[in-house]
């Protein structure tokens, strides 16, 4: 056990270097996050919209929010849409 601590803590600065750094995203947000991941919305039929709140008792998942962070989901309702996400650039990241 001593091992283990002792290599923990001789490990913490390499690991808090060496953490995880998001490198695209998209909020859904008013204000985009710094960079925003670029989608497109393929299909017909239906709607595809932001929402925000939580959700209506008919859906699966009642009363939970639309969104897992801020305040704001983007969705597609009764469709043959999809929300088609563009690649991520990772040429410049390793691991």
């Amino acid at each position: 056990m001593r091992k283990l601590l002792s290599f923990l803590i001789i490990s913490l600065p390499y690991l808090q270097s060496h953490a995880q750094q998001i490198i695209a995203s998209q909020s859904f947000e008013t204000v985009a996050p710094s960079n925003p991941m670029t989608y497109k919305i393929t299909g017909t039929g239906g709607v595809a919209q932001g929402y925000s709140g939580m959700s209506p008792v008919e859906y699966v998942s009642s009363e939970s929010p639309f969104y897992s962070d801020g305040s704001t989901g983007f969705g597609v309702c009764n469709t043959g849409r999809v929300i088609d996400f563009d690649p991520v650039n990772t040429t410049n990241y390793s691991n």
